[in-house]
Order: structure tokens, then C-alpha cells, then sequence
């Protein structure tokens, strides 16, 4: 995961759940959370951001 050191920001936040780039979480998989650092997309869930034309 950490193989190029290149910078990994979180996109996808689960209330409840904690983030971390250490080890991967199951959770990191599920379709579920709400986007964050996505700019126009924040606060849009997995199915709305993924119908979302890039335009609007």
C-alpha cells in the first residue's frame, strides 16, 4: 500500500469507523460512508456519487 510513498487521503468516511493507512479494514470495501476530500462530492454517498454526472 505504501510501496511508492505516495500520499493516501481518505475519499470515504463511516460514521463509527477510523481511518487508517496501517492496515486495511474490511469496511474500506463496503459501499457504504458518505465522501469526503472529493470536493463538489463531498457529503454524497457510494450511489449517489457513482450517478453523479462529472458535469454537474
Amino acid at each position: 500500500m505504501k510501496k511508492y510513498d505516495l500520499p493516501i487521503k481518505q475519499v470515504v468516511a463511516v460514521e463509527g469507523k477510523e481511518y487508517s493507512t496501517d492496515a486495511w479494514q474490511e469496511w474500506y470495501g463496503d459501499k457504504t460512508g458518505t465522501l469526503i476530500n472529493s470536493g463538489k462530492y463531498n457529503g454524497l454517498g457510494y450511489e449517489a456519487a457513482g450517478t453523479r454526472s462529472p458535469r454537474t
